[in-house]
């Protein structure tokens, strides 16, 4: 039988499994006409058939058992019992926060407004500081904090602000954080993190020790650093209020702190000096989880994990690996001041601009940092911290990991989302995982730890533990693969699965490259007695698709960067699943405009959260 011609939906993205379709045929019926059908209506049938789908007799997996679920998906309350005392007021960590600062503002659109658009977008304000400009109002609120502290300031010193005109100054200008006249501050947090730096006051916890070993005699950069991923018994103190007159920022050193760090510096370079070490050029995976670290002690969203510490270190280490390979596009295994400016797209990554005044759209790690402080459902900072996208990481490799021995073979991998990948691309993925694990080694420490009594290794000592287990992939090897695949717009994505589809390494995908990849594909398709695509044809739709001159017949890197739909052409020929799901168009996932997550990723953490949740066994994409 001849192979079918079919045309293939390019312009959209296969986003959705065909158990939402056989959900949404059974709700609406296959007449269904997703631009007439009342959002509330949509919404509330909808709920109501999942609810009854989810809440009827299912085996439980042990996906149930082995982490704790999120509270926010059965309302519990949150609250925060141990560090009232430390928190600021104006932060949603405080049982006293209120409102948000005007520094960080999210719209929600009426449902009109929904309506008459067909991607709706939700920004957050963050204002660039002029580039290379010293700031006569910031000078002037550091001068007056020194003058109006001259012994020295702790983490928890309070007072009214000392210049107030000045940071009124500052709001308007730069839309810093606005104080009132008679309300009592940490000088810390809100006087010079939010109000002078510009940075959410949360940091704080982590850099101000670390500023005060750099510019101290004390004690060591690299002890408080450690110390702040254990708690230790210096940090310890640093924090308790009783203690911490011990551990004084003196007007001298804050001076110093502000020239060296923040004067004449832009918003992002700011950040990347705070989370870094103040002795280091990059960001570690060790400083991310500093911040993780942070969060996790003091956000009421994660106050459920108080008493169980494995899972509070499952979570800061998936988060910081998260933000590290999202962001570190060339495979550097750390982050530079660079990194901090990418916005995280449905069409893929974008650069805060070094201006005066911008909009940032949603997806800056900043903006993240922001939402943490401001949002009191951990679960809907979508781009960096949620619990359930933590969770979904876990659990899915715990899936695969039938022996739980917390390495996966070759073979485990290939079962990921019902063996959709085909062996020649999962063989090929698992080669470029270890290889880049053989680039980065520092980034295995805490796998060496945890299969070695926590004892640190030695470089010598990595290298040969890594080398022993080249058969296997860890824990952050998925994490990595899992964001790669499920993600695939993102620029970091790109660079990979270019990689994975180039055969022979001529830095193009020719026909050659296509076609041994595709006929593994079809080969699938006639198993299964679906209809066979041609070869050719599906081949002439992507050059038409990702080339705008036909120069030559070939896909370079830079014309999928180019794209909007970057990832189509590797799930054309690497993902079975999703090459049956192009022509497929599922209101649910397309029209929800109600709906929190915008983006392929957002949406497949959400489907996979509630099946997890369920105990349902994950189905991949």
């Amino acid at each position: 039988m001849p192979p079918k011609l079919l045309k293939l939906d390019l312009q959209s993205k296969p986003q959705s499994t065909p158990e939402d379709q056989f959900l949404m045929l059974n709700l609406f019926s296959e007449k269904i006409d997703p631009s007439v059908v009342n959002l509330t209506i949509y919404k509330t049938a909808l709920s109501n058939i999942m609810l009854e789908a989810l809440s009827s007799d299912k085996q439980t997996s042990t996906s149930n058992i082995i982490i704790p679920e999120s509270p926010s998906q059965n309302g519990q309350s949150r609250q925060v019992s141990d560090f009232n005392s430390i928190l600021s007021p104006r932060s949603v960590m405080s049982p006293f926060f209120q409102q948000s600062p005007r520094c960080f503002q999210q719209q929600q659109p009426d449902q009109t407004q929904i309506l008459s658009r067909v991607a709706p977008v939700r920004e957050l304000k963050t204002v660039e500081i002029p580039v290379k400009a010293s700031d006569p109002d910031e000078i002037d609120i550091i001068n007056s904090v020194c003058d109006s502290y001259s012994q020295g300031i702790t983490i928890h010193t309070l007072g009214l602000h000392p210049a107030f005109t000045k940071s009124q100054n500052l709001s308007k200008r730069l839309g810093r954080t606005q104080f009132d006249a008679e309300e009592e501050l940490r000088i810390v947090n809100d006087v010079i993190f939010e109000g002078v730096f510009g940075l959410p006051g949360f940091l704080a916890w982590t850099a101000l020790p670390l500023a005060l070993a750099y510019f101290g005699k004390e004690f060591s950069v690299e002890t408080i650093a450690e110390q702040l991923l254990t708690h230790g018994e210096i940090v310890q103190q640093i924090f308790t209020q009783q203690n911490s007159k011990k551990f004084l920022l003196t007007p001298l050193m804050l001076k110093k702190w502000y020239n060296e760090f923040f004067e004449q510096k832009t918003i992002h370079e700011r950040l990347f000096n705070v989370i870094k070490q103040p002795n280091s050029d990059r960001i570690t995976i060790d400083d991310l989880q500093r911040i993780c670290q942070v969060l996790l002690r003091l956000h009421p969203g994660l106050s459920f994990l108080q008493d169980t510490p494995q899972f509070q270190s499952l979570y800061s280490q998936t988060i910081s690996y998260r933000i590290l390979f999202e962001s570190d596009t060339n495979f550097k295994g750390y982050l530079n001041s660079h990194d901090l400016k990418k916005i995280h797209s449905s069409t893929g990554t974008e650069y805060s601009p070094d201006s005066t005044h911008f909009h940032q759209k949603v997806g800056g790690l900043l903006d993240s940092l922001w939402q943490s402080q401001f949002e009191q459902d951990i679960n809907k900072n979508l781009k960096c911290f949620s619990y359930e996208h933590f969770y979904v990481f876990y659990v899915s490799f715990w899936e695969l990991d039938l022996d739980h021995d917390k390495q996966l073979t070759l073979f485990d991998l290939e079962r990921y989302a019902q063996n959709s990948l085909s062996k020649l691309a999962i063989r090929r993925t698992f080669d470029a995982l270890l290889a880049l694990r053989t680039r980065q080694p520092q980034l295995y420490e805490c796998v060496y730890m945890e299969k070695n009594n926590e004892q640190k290794p030695t470089p010598d000592q990595l290298k040969s533990f890594l080398d022993s287990n080249s058969q296997y992939l860890f824990y952050p090897d998925f994490i990595r693969f899992l964001i790669f695949l499920e993600n695939p717009d993102l620029d970091v994505s790109v660079h990979f699965w270019f990689e994975i589809c180039d055969l022979d390494c001529d830095g193009c995908i020719n026909f050659s490259d296509f076609k041994t990849f595709f006929n593994l594909q079809r080969d699938r398709m006639e198993a299964n007695g679906s209809d066979i695509l041609e070869t050719g044809d599906v081949w002439c739709q992507l050059i038409d698709f990702y080339k705008r001159s036909k120069t030559d017949q070939v896909i370079r890197r830079i014309d999928i960067l180019k794209s909007q739909a970057r990832g189509n052409i590797f799930s054309v020929m690497l993902h079975y699943q999703r090459l049956q799901q192009f022509d497929q168009k599922d209101p649910y996932t397309i029209r929800n405009f109600l709906a929190l997550e915008k983006t392929l990723w957002e949406k497949f953490c959400r489907r996979q959260y509630d099946q997890q949740v369920q105990g349902a066994q994950g189905e991949g994409f």
